[in-house]
């Protein structure tokens, strides 16, 4: 199977001669085309489609439905819009049709921010939902979850800031969306909003929960019928947590100013450990988990390198395997408790290699 960069066809047919061997004839709108698939090099077709804001997060519904969140600064929602043309106009529908920049646009001042989720058909390109977030909320992040005891149900968790000013930062809240999908994916219903007390920076789902950045935190949380539940938290990150991503039983957390942290969750005491960390303050932008140990990652600086679990436990001064440092942490855990507490320069036991 190779890419075709070209429009959809009507219709299509082998065509094989001495010039095009192995080629495909087919008639698309009022052109006649022959392609010759061999030809990898060529560049691909692209689509323009507009959006109503700054595009912030993409992301796949299962169905092929795609998830768009917009946010824009200094900007009104339609609706805030749609009020100051009549209050410039009054009730006049042919004025109200017209462009933003016949009356000299509308932008807003600092800390006004406008922000919409859209669904979108990626066959036709067309809008099936558009939802409009009210109350000047900032959207920030967003995940497809699929919480344990509603494998079948797939929940958007979107995660905004209230009132929020870039430089100094401030707001006044921040919450949790979870909407759930209605109509095939094509449309969108809000089942409830969970207050947090800072920014959710990222989401990422764990064992059937969800794992959210909070600020300078992280939380697991289980899906409850009027807001989400908290289970378990730790606390004590540098700058936030920007990005999570799990692995099997492990779960790589970066922070804004603090390189990547490896850590793993105790269902019985329901509880996060960090057993690994980096020597070295890393602006990270973003990471890659390749497998349970290889991380890549991009930092702030266009800098890219790998991260690597430890080979060799120094401390003990002999090798182990990929898994014991997981499996020397569960058989005795007071010996890591004992290495955490006095662990190199206030960090995990372990370090990670950086290439």
């Amino acid at each position: 199977m190779v890419p075709i960069t070209t429009e959809p066809f009507d219709s299509v047919a082998y065509f094989n001669t001495a010039q095009s061997p192995g080629a495909i004839v087919g008639t698309c709108s009022t052109y006649l085309k022959i392609i010759t698939p061999e030809k990898l090099g060529e560049i691909f077709n692209q689509k323009i489609y507009p959006l109503r804001y700054s595009p912030r997060k993409m992301l796949i519904h299962p169905l092929h439905t795609l998830i768009i969140l917009e946010s824009s600064h200094h900007a009104y929602n339609e609706n805030e819009k749609k009020a100051l043309k009549e209050k410039l106009i009054g009730n006049d529908p042919e004025a109200m049709e017209l462009p933003e920049k016949n009356y000299g646009g509308f932008r807003a001042p600092v800390g006004r921010w406008a922000s919409c989720i859209r669904l979108v058909d990626t066959i036709p390109g067309e809008t099936l939902d558009l939802l409009e977030l009210e109350n000047n909320e900032a959207a920030i992040s967003m995940s497809l979850i699929s919480f344990l005891g509603q494998e079948n149900e797939i929940i958007l968790v979107v995660g905004t800031v209230k009132d929020m000013i870039l430089q100094p930062k401030s707001f006044t809240m921040a919450y949790i969306h979870a909407y759930g999908f209605t109509d095939q994916a094509k449309k969108l219903t809000l089942l409830h909003k969970t207050a947090v007390e800072d920014i959710p920076y990222c989401f990422a789902e764990f064992h059937g929960k969800l794992l959210a950045g909070i600020g300078t935190n992280i939380r697991l949380y289980e899906l409850g019928k009027k807001k989400l539940l908290k289970k378990a938290e730790l606390k004590g990150f540098h700058s936030g947590v920007n990005s999570l991503q799990v692995m099997g039983n492990r779960i790589f957390a970066t922070d804004l100013s603090d390189s990547v942290h490896v850590l793993k969750y105790r269902n019985k005491e329901q509880t996060f450990f960090e057993y690994a960390d980096d020597i070295l303050p890393r602006w990270i932008s973003t990471i890659c988990v390749v497998d349970n140990r290889t991380v890549f990652a991009a930092d702030k600086f266009e800098s890219i390198f790998v991260i690597r679990l430890p080979e060799r436990n120094f401390s003990a001064g002999f090798f182990l395997s990929f898994a014991d440092i997981d499996e020397e942490i569960d058989e005795d855990p007071f010996s890591y408790k004992f290495k955490w507490e006095s662990g190199y320069l206030n960090g995990a036991p372990y370090k990670v290699t950086a290439f």
